[in-house]
């Protein structure tokens, strides 16, 4: 898929990526670094040759775009209920057909683990007109805590009432999120309510800007905590 632009260009402009949109000019920032990180809705091991369609969800999805240049880091949540073109697979692995389907459903086509990670790639990088996506990264219920409290914890201000889950979640509360908790604050949403899901975005957008901040500033003390 191509990026469309507003107003007709020419073929120099073509050449070098160049769109228009609200009549500003924009060429892509080929400076850039992208990078696909997935949250799977599954508790199980990641394992190669799962049952198609049984591979769980990825029900978290964010780019990580870093500028090389500039030396800055932007999130950019794409919704699970995201409609886009999806690649739908048969219990053999053999390609069926292309449908108009939620985003997060792509990963269970896969094999759950690096087929199934590359085909998500395939579909936000479709989702964003072809952009390249150079590495991806993908973790599973388990991982929440682990990585959580392998720094120590993170702390937030609760943006919502999460009580109807953990009572320790109560809106506009100042929190050191351990174990369980920084889980159900990153994956609980009311399915009741309308677009919940929005708002789970702005959550977990919330807590990963936490935790880069305080594992930047915790890895300037010691080099050692990445590899830990």
């Amino acid at each position: 898929m191509e990026m469309e632009s507003e107003k007709p260009i020419t073929a120099e402009e073509a050449e070098e990526g160049i769109v228009y949109y609200n009549d500003e000019k924009y060429r892509y920032n080929d400076e850039i670094l992208t990078f696909l990180f997935m949250g799977i809705d599954n508790d199980d091991s990641f394992k190669d040759e799962e049952a198609m369609g049984t591979a769980g969800q990825a029900d978290c999805n964010f780019l990580a775009v870093m500028d090389v240049k500039n030396k800055t880091l932007e999130l950019i949540g794409i919704s699970r209920d995201t409609i886009t073109d999806i690649s739908i697979y048969g219990a053999d692995g053999e390609y069926i057909r292309t449908v108009q389907e939620h985003l997060a459903i792509q990963f269970a086509y896969g094999d759950g683990a690096a087929k199934s990670c590359e085909m998500m790639v395939g579909a936000v990088s479709n989702l964003m007109y072809g952009l390249p996506i150079h590495g991806y990264c993908a973790i599973n219920w388990d991982g929440v805590a682990v990585l959580n409290d392998a720094i120590g914890g993170v702390e937030v201000t609760v943006l919502e009432d999460l009580t109807w889950k953990d009572k320790t979640l109560v809106e506009g509360k100042t929190v050191t999120l351990m174990g369980k908790h920084a889980f159900n604050y990153v994956r609980s949403r009311n399915i009741k309510n309308f677009a919940s899901n929005n708002l789970r975005i702005e959550r977990q957008k919330q807590y990963l800007k936490a935790y880069a901040n305080k594992m930047l500033a915790m890895t300037k003390e010691d080099i050692t905590v990445p590899l830990t």
